[in-house]
């Protein structure tokens, strides 16, 4: 006869070989997630949970990590029989981690859904770092710059590539190397772009090298100056995949590089380009209202700090809020890059903290100050698995498989979006988007050529003209309020929505992250709300513990009882009253 699934998980629920305790915790999982979850997924866990139960052969909360390394080990080995008394084979590495994700699993919701204390490193434990020789972005650019001006393969696309040597290699990509004619006009222009100045790192011009072989791959035997205009569109539309818009670092790559091949050099002939590809260029955008409703408010950004589960996602929030940095300049971030110390203030007795990072993006290095992401900054530095290692990356990548690894773009992005999802905010969220905003209000306080220094601008850039021409409507109104006229829609001055809290502690006067209700340091209220609501909270449990005692514990069978907080457990979940109110005082505490 077959049995339902539900007659399976009743079997495993009921089976008579778990210790009591072992018992009643698996079964109240079970009903908890029940509501949630079908049965067919449930029975899975339920099995390899019994089984584990089977095989530490004392109670749940008494287990350890060793006791699930142990456990995996069991599982990879082939057995005649096993601790459910049935033949089992050796799973393979990958099915172990089922059974380790499903134990783990079940200790996240004991922690959360019991009073019990366990081995936090059951439910959540510390990967493993993964250690890989890493090389520069910088490097990595220098690098491919090199290879590709002299014609060099260095990505080979089948296994057996690696073994052949460069002859070989050129043999048998020949239709990856171009012309002798088109390699000598691109290198031309390299040497003329770094010594006019043009280039100061390989990272920002990689990109417009490798767009400029591809054309020459695509021309053949052509020279690049015997290109007509129909060949630049057949060429765009290729790499485009047939999309209508065209990139516009393609337009710009392609303007720029034939204003050097017909000698258009300089500023001579501004904004004049060839006619093969003239019609690329279409003016430069008007700014627009767009432009300036596409910053994130403060209270946005509170939220997202607020939703942060993990500290090293609130550091990277500040951080890219405090420091105006593009998002390959912050993971490009080292520790040693960090400096943090402590300055005075003629208009306050507290000592502040500032910090600086040293960026290194496309434009070269420069260092740009932090002020109030410095709480939230020193306290990731604080519990950074790599604090000790001067060399190791500031943001790394959390996952088990890539642990302790340099965080990439796509994961900072990943990390924004989480936050927002989970803040309920709604606009599209991205690294690039905070740039924008703290440069935005960097332009009400900052010259132009004090903010081409901030932002990591070149000289000649046009950039900070678009920011100061956003902020010329606070100009006006600054204007008008040297002559004594306020309006009504005035916004302050400052807000204090993302300044550090200093503790209101003499003895300690700690500076901590904005929306932090106690002190990191001394565990002192920072608001008078939160200590009265915390005594509130003390004279609850106060009450609800003597509720408990008197009780009694006539009817516990205290054989089974280990301790002290099993007891209460045990008194709590008979009393349906004990435990609501329990689960309310709890709920304040989250709160808080």
């Amino acid at each position: 006869m077959i049995r339902t699934t539900e007659q399976k998980l009743a079997e495993v629920l009921g089976d008579n070989r778990l210790k009591f305790n072992q018992k009643e915790l698996i079964n109240s999982w079970y009903k908890h997630i029940s509501k949630s979850q079908p049965a067919e997924r449930i029975l899975e866990r339920a099995y390899t949970i019994r089984e584990f139960g089977l095989f530490i052969a004392k109670p749940y909360q008494d287990a350890c990590a060793i006791d699930v390394k142990r456990y995996l080990e069991y599982k990879l080995k082939e057995k005649d029989k096993s601790v459910t008394d049935y033949k089992t084979k050796a799973v393979k590495g990958q099915s172990a981690d089922c059974y380790k994700f499903r134990i783990r699993g079940f200790y996240r919701w004991l922690l959360k859904h019991t009073p019990l204390q366990i081995d936090n490193e059951v439910a959540y434990p510390q990967p493993k770092l993964v250690r890989k020789e890493e090389i520069s972005k910088e490097e990595r650019c220098n690098r491919a710059v090199s290879a590709l001006l002299s014609n060099t393969i260095i990505c080979v696309r089948e296994k057996g590539d690696k073994n052949f040597n460069q002859e070989q290699l050129k043999k048998k990509y020949a239709n990856l190397l171009l012309k002798e004619h088109n390699l000598k006009t691109l290198n031309d222009y390299y040497n003329y772009k770094i010594t006019s100045g043009a280039v100061q790192s390989h990272i920002g011009f990689i990109g417009k090298l490798h767009l400029l072989k591809r054309l020459g791959l695509f021309l053949d035997e052509k020279i690049f100056k015997q290109a007509t205009r129909e060949d630049i569109q057949n060429f765009l539309k290729t790499i485009q995949h047939n999309n209508g818009n065209i990139n516009p670092s393609y337009k710009a790559h392609l303007l720029d590089f034939y204003r050097y091949v017909y000698e258009m050099f300089g500023n001579e002939q501004p904004r004049k380009y060839p006619d093969v590809v003239s019609w690329l260029y279409q003016g430069r955008k008007k700014i627009n209202d767009r432009l300036a409703k596409a910053i994130i408010p403060d209270n946005e950004v509170k939220a997202m700090l607020e939703a942060c589960s993990e500290q090293r996602d609130r550091a990277i929030i500040s951080i890219l809020r405090d420091s105006s940095a593009r998002v390959g300049e912050l993971i490009n971030l080292c520790i040693k890059d960090v400096n943090i110390t402590d300055i005075s203030s003629k208009n306050s007795e507290y000592q502040h903290q500032i910090a600086t990072i040293k960026l290194k993006g496309k434009t070269g290095e420069r260092i740009n100050q932090l002020f109030w992401s410095v709480s939230d900054l020193r306290l990731w530095l604080l519990n950074h698995p790599l604090k000790n290692e001067p060399d190791a990356p500031l943001f790394i990548a959390t996952k088990e498989c890539r642990y302790g690894q340099r965080l990439s773009a796509v994961g900072i992005n990943k990390a924004l979006q989480r936050a927002a999802k989970k803040a309920e905010i709604k606009r599209h969220i991205h690294a690039h988007l905070f740039r924008h905003t703290n440069l935005t209000k960097m332009a009400q306080v900052l010259s132009e050529s004090e903010l081409k220094i901030h932002a990591g601008w070149g000289a000649n850039s046009n950039m900070a003209s678009v920011y100061v021409h956003l902020s010329a409507d606070d100009v006006n109104r600054k204007i008008l309020k040297s002559l004594g006229i306020q309006l009504e829609d005035d916004k302050p001055e400052t807000t204090d929505e993302l300044l550090p809290r200093i503790c209101p502690n003499n003895v300690c006067s700690y500076q901590n992250p904005s929306d932090a209700k106690f002190c990191l340091k001394c565990g002192y209220p920072m608001t008078l709300k939160t200590a009265v609501d915390l005594r509130k909270i003390k004279d609850q449990e106060e009450e609800l513990h003597k509720k408990i005692m008197n009780k009694g514990t006539d009817w516990i069978d205290m054989s089974k009882v280990t301790d002290i907080k099993e007891m209460i457990y045990q008194i709590v979940k008979k009393n349906p009253e004990l435990l609501e109110k329990l689960r309310e005082i709890a709920g304040k505490v989250d709160e808080n």
